[in-house]
């Protein structure tokens, strides 16, 4: 494989050659112009994000349906941190937006919930749960018409609930219906409000948005907004009548784009605002369950794995350690939706089939605007102090998630095998180096 070009690090800047790339996939081979015994590999993981979405209005016998605008920036800023591993004040485009356009700064990894035990789908303030009579969680309503864009913050002019005057009644919010088929995760989100105001005229119903609670150690300290569309044709809810707003969202993976089965649960938990946990389906294929490095099930019926221990960084991990952060292994089965470990996962140490780890690099944040792109680096060094050559084969992450007080199981979150695999000579290091990217509308 021959040379290339040449790419910056964003971390400390030397120039890398590149030598060689997997075919067909966002894998870069090369090494630090400025000490040649570094290699350096580069995996590029794409995070899938909602397909189209639609959106289903249903009053009485009428039944309307328009593509919804759907997520905005705010969605994109937590997906990223969630699997990125990454809080969100580790740059200011990744910040979470209060409905008055203010920034959010706790130091967190932006989750829908902090203590585990508490079922996303049915507890208020989780998710996109929301109680009876709650106008500022889950599915409302609003009379403003003003154009979608991707960093709208707030609804225009939010349908209060109640029997007043201009006001809706809103339900609790339904549990969602998930499904899964060929790939494609499914799910409907549901709500159903009626009119009772008390100047018994119709309500016209003009934007639908989607709150979600911003968690931080012990408390929700504010809703901020996920989605918001604004509807072709304004729908009107006569008095006395009542309507069911049907948020229906896809998301379409494949288990070889880098995310394990683990990844792809924690994805569709935090995307749709469901339970990781279900009892059905194959790994791979449709299961939202997860399983520790050590493929223990993770058994509850309430848990959305939520928040990192660490609290900024999922990934990180002190030298030596290989519970955690980036690892690399002499294994070369091929990648499927059993993965819960790596195959043959490199020990730290001196001898054949170690390594030496160094602890994991403070991850690096950019959202570049001209794509629309909002990129999360995660990367660590090895190094081969064994007297003989060692063959680096496949590559992993491994998230610490916080479940529960007393247990902290590690996940691992992606698996990658290399096309060419890296031969370290005794002293030789590599550099690892994942950048995990989302882009939005």
């Amino acid at each position: 494989m021959g040379l290339i070009h040449v790419w910056k690090d964003e971390r400390d800047k030397p120039n890398i050659e590149i030598t060689g790339q997997d075919r067909g996939r966002n894998i870069l081979y090369g090494r630090r112009i400025d000490d040649p015994k570094i290699k350096v590999v580069r995996v590029g993981i794409a995070v899938p994000t909602p397909n189209k979405q639609y959106l289903k209005i249903q009053s009485g016998k009428d039944v309307y349906e328009q593509e919804a605008h759907s997520p905005v920036l705010n969605y994109y800023r937590r997906l990223i941190g969630v699997i990125g591993g990454v809080s969100q004040t580790i740059d200011t485009a990744f910040e979470i937006r209060k409905q008055d356009n203010s920034l959010g700064v706790t130091d967190v990894i932006v989750t829908f919930q902090d203590f585990p035990g508490e079922n996303i789908e049915t507890t208020n303030t989780k998710g996109y749960y929301s109680a009876v009579n709650d106008d500022t969680s889950g599915i409302a309503l609003g009379s403003g018409n003003t154009a979608w864009v991707v960093d709208d913050y707030t609804p225009e002019t939010l349908i209060l609930q109640g029997t007043a005057s201009g006001k809706l009644v809103y339900s609790a919010t339904p549990s969602p219906i998930i499904s899964y088929a060929g790939g494609v995760w499914t799910v409907l989100g549901r709500r159903v409000f009626d009119n009772f105001n008390a100047d018994a005229n119709t309500i016209t119903v003009k934007e639908v948005v989607q709150f979600a609670p911003f968690w931080s150690i012990a408390a929700t300290l504010y809703q901020y907004i996920d989605e918001r569309t604004v509807l072709v044709t304004p729908k009107d809810i006569p008095y006395k009548s009542g309507a069911v707003f049907t948020y229906t969202r896809t998301l379409t993976h494949d288990i070889n784009a880098g995310l394990t089965s683990n990844g792809i649960a924690i994805l569709v938990g935090h995307g749709f605002g469901v339970n990781t946990y279900d009892v059905g389906g194959v790994y791979g294929a449709g299961s939202r369950g997860m399983k520790a490095v050590g493929a223990t099930m993770y058994t509850s019926t309430k848990y959305l794995i939520s928040r990192y221990v660490t609290g900024s960084n999922s990934y990180a991990s002190v030298a030596g350690d290989v519970t955690n952060g980036l690892v690399a292994g002499y294994g070369d089965t091929a990648v499927d939706g059993t993965d819960f470990s790596l195959e043959s996962l490199f020990a730290n140490g001196t001898g054949a089939n170690q390594l030496s780890y160094f602890a994991q690099n403070t991850p690096t944040a950019v959202y570049d605007s001209p794509s629309k792109t909002f990129t999360a680096t995660q990367s660590r060094i090895l190094t081969n102090s064994y007297a003989g050559n060692q063959i680096i084969k496949e590559l992993g992450i491994i998230a610490n998630l916080y479940t529960s007080s007393s247990m902290h199981p590690q996940f691992l979150m992606s698996r990658i095998v290399l096309g060419s695999p890296i031969t370290l000579a005794q002293n030789e290091s590599i550099a690892i180096i994942y950048d995990f990217t989302i882009t939005h509308p």
